[in-house]
């Protein structure tokens, strides 16, 4: 599942990679966000326990940029990077954590796109779409 989802981020924003990778860079940095040890809100009102929580599966997506970065047909010459920190990245289903990692991961580690934020990711995903990044949440 996170291969396709990749696979799909990578695909959507084409104007990222042509203009912004292609020509400059040879490296596309992917932030991952996530609660890591916080199982989402709606997930405990389904009877969700922390076999819920990032922990648990955001080695998958590590995975998948693995799959992807091997696979030399799919983006030739450019590398794909995902950037977790779990100083900023993790975001304890807190309304205002992944403001300040998507705010960090912009300036700091200059990301291309964004896995995640899971319980709060609304205005995230508003302030993304307003300046053509993408978001895949979930």
């Amino acid at each position: 599942m996170w291969t396709s989802l990749v696979y799909l981020f990578l695909f959507l924003p084409s104007n990222v990679l042509c203009s912004r990778h292609r020509r400059h860079k040879q490296k596309i940095t992917i932030a991952l966000n996530l609660p890591f040890d916080v199982p989402t809100p709606a997930l405990i009102k389904l009877g969700g326990d922390d076999m819920n929580t990032g922990k648990y599966y955001a080695s998958a997506a590590k995975v998948a940029v693995q799959d992807i970065n091997r696979n030399t047909n799919l983006l030739g010459n450019i590398k794909l990077n995902l950037y977790y920190n779990h100083a900023y990245s993790d975001t304890k289903c807190l309304d205002f954590r992944p403001s300040q990692a998507m705010l960090h991961e912009l300036n700091v580690v200059n990301a291309s796109g964004f896995i995640g934020f899971g319980c709060y990711c609304l205005t995230v995903a508003k302030v993304l779409a307003s300046i053509n990044l993408p978001l895949i949440s979930h």
